[in-house]
């Protein structure tokens, strides 16, 4: 695996761990409440990585 995909790999097990133990509601046991700020930020980020590791292994068998 490359450097970047290993970056990638790392940064989006930390983020895992993090949507594991953000709260999920804004106010907690309220589900009216909608989701947490940090749970929503943490999901899109898990996103964001889920598509640069597929660009850059799309990157990598292309050989660019």
């Amino acid at each position: 695996m490359t450097e970047n995909l290993e970056q990638l790999a790392a940064e989006l097990s930390r983020v895992d761990e993090a949507i594991a133990v953000a709260p999920l509601y804004a106010e907690p046991g309220n589900p009216l409440s909608g989701f947490s700020d940090e749970l929503v930020e943490l999901v899109l980020r898990e996103e964001e990585v889920v598509d640069l590791l597929a660009q850059s292994a799309r990157d990598r068998i292309t050989g660019e």
